[in-house]
């Protein structure tokens, strides 16, 4: 018998995320851990790209992807996670975690409060309580996964891969493949033009494409 994820995504409509997610959520190891694995070369992309400048010294990109993990399923077991089962929905949904965290840490790093991200590894918003039983799952799957993929071929590959863009392209690749902001706001963040974004982009992702056969460029857009 297939196990949940065994066959490609249908693109779509979910496939293998759905698949995984749906197991995940309630607390299968393996599908927690086939996520992370599948999703940290970009997570873990996006987070250098958002701890730039001050935020660099004050939050380590390790911690800001396992809290993102870890505030992601909390919500989505409380929420609806068929409407972002697809991998590029589902991607950006991630991302939209990850902003919110850094928006929060800025915040409190600017007022002088503690530097960490959310209240420490495990207690950001949507984790769910100690006594559900999910919860000790994804915390001990996330740290353990998160932990082995730091030094992971995939990882080493993807990031040299777009450390060889030029910073421009970088922050495009970040925000329209990786968080699928619009086309007009990755324009006004980057200080350029819609259209120029547009062929960044398509330049960006087809110099990926000779570096990388396989990544999760397959998963975006």
């Amino acid at each position: 018998m297939d196990r949940p994820g065994d066959s490609p995504d249908a693109g779509r409509g979910g496939g293998a995320t759905a698949a995984r997610l749906a197991a995940a959520i309630d607390g299968d190891r393996a599908s927690v851990a086939w996520l992370v694995e599948r999703f940290d070369p970009a997570l873990h992309a996006a987070a250098r790209w958002h701890l730039r400048g001050r935020l660099a010294r004050v939050c380590d990109g390790d911690d800001l992807v396992h809290e993102v993990w870890l505030v992601a399923l909390g919500r989505l077991a409380s929420g609806d996670p068929e409407r972002i089962a697809a991998a590029p929905r589902f991607l950006a949904f991630l991302s939209g975690v990850m902003r919110h965290l850094v928006n929060d840490l800025l915040r409190r790093h600017l007022r002088g409060d503690a530097p960490r991200i959310a209240s420490g590894l495990g207690g950001g918003d949507g984790v769910r309580p100690d006594g559900d039983p999910r919860s000790a799952v994804w915390r001990a799957e996330v740290t353990s996964v998160t932990a082995r993929v730091e030094s992971t071929e995939a990882r080493r590959r993807f990031r040299e891969a777009l450390s060889a863009l030029d910073e421009t392209d970088r922050a495009v690749v970040v925000l329209r493949g990786i968080e699928q902001v619009s086309a007009r706001e990755t324009a006004t963040i980057v200080g350029s033009t819609e259209g120029a974004v547009a062929v960044r982009y398509h330049r960006a992702r087809a110099k990926l494409r000779e570096r990388l056969r396989a990544s999760f460029l397959d998963d975006v857009p």
